[in-house]
């Protein structure tokens, strides 16, 4: 769904949907039918499927929005360290790429949990809580890359990890980054 929204619903068969993403295409075909049950778009039957979305981006994302949840499974706190380029910049950081607001002092890093487990370098405990010179780590449900390539989490997906900010500056600078995408 965030892919056919950010590559400009031009997704309209599975293989390539299989090859943006790696996943299978019977994970693919599940994803389709849940969409397709949503009312979210609509697929041809037979050998060569077709999938067609709604014209209108915004709409279509309003429309799924209810549906969407954010990816974050959990945070970690640990030591600022040498990241590799699975990680991306997330939270401020990433929401000062996309709007006006400011990055803030705590740099937020998102990862695929799968990718974190089995980088050595995160077999000790995490912090407790941020503190000087430590850096917060989200473990994503999926693999950021999947979505964008760049350094930052796309920006639909980092709206789904801030959405529930109650602070009135994010809340703004979520809406002019969304606004700036569809």
């Amino acid at each position: 769904f965030l892919l056919a929204l950010l590559h400009d619903l031009r997704l309209t068969d599975f293989p390539e949907i299989m090859t943006l993403t790696g996943y299978t295409k019977m994970t693919v075909s599940r994803a389709i039918n849940e969409l397709k049950k949503l009312g979210l778009c609509e697929k041809s039957e037979g050998y060569k499927a077709q999938i067609r979305f709604s014209e209108n981006k915004r709409e279509l994302w309003e429309a799924g929005l209810p549906y969407l949840q954010s990816p974050i499974i959990e945070e970690v706190y640990v030591h600022e360290c040498a990241f590799n380029k699975k990680f991306k910049h997330t939270g401020y950081t990433a929401l000062a790429e996309y709007s006006d607001i400011s990055k803030g002092n705590l740099k937020s890093f998102a990862i695929h949990r799968k990718d974190y487990k089995s980088d050595p370098k995160f077999t000790y405990p995490g912090l407790a809580f941020p503190e000087e010179g430590g850096v917060q780590i989200q473990l994503w449900t999926y693999d950021p890359h999947i979505v964008d390539k760049s350094n930052t989490v796309d920006p639909l997906s980092l709206f789904l990890t801030m959405r529930s900010d109650n602070d009135d500056r994010t809340q703004m600078a979520l809406e002019q980054m969304i606004s700036s995408v569809l």
